[in-house]
């Protein structure tokens, strides 16, 4: 059974390797580097208003053997995920 524990700790685990590896990269060309992301990219439920489109992403060197790839994001400025 997937938690969002062991969601949580599997992602911090993919994000660690390519720090040690320095070749796992993630892109975007649907915002700028440090940028908000956009409108059009919100999430429209629960008090939000946005497009709900979700963006473009690009994967890059992945470890050897890695069959799938999990985001998850905090809202610092609502606390939620």
């Amino acid at each position: 059974m997937v938690t969002r524990r062991n969601l949580f700790a599997s992602a911090c685990a993919l994000l660690a390797a390519p720090a040690q590896a320095g070749a796992m990269t993630l892109t975007s060309t649907s915002w700028e580097d440090g940028g908000q992301v956009p409108a059009r990219s919100v999430y429209n439920h629960a008090g939000c208003s946005g497009g709900n489109v979700s963006p473009q992403v690009a994967w890059h060197g992945p470890p050897p053997g890695t069959r799938s790839y999990a985001i998850t994001e905090r809202d610092g400025g609502t606390g939620s995920f």
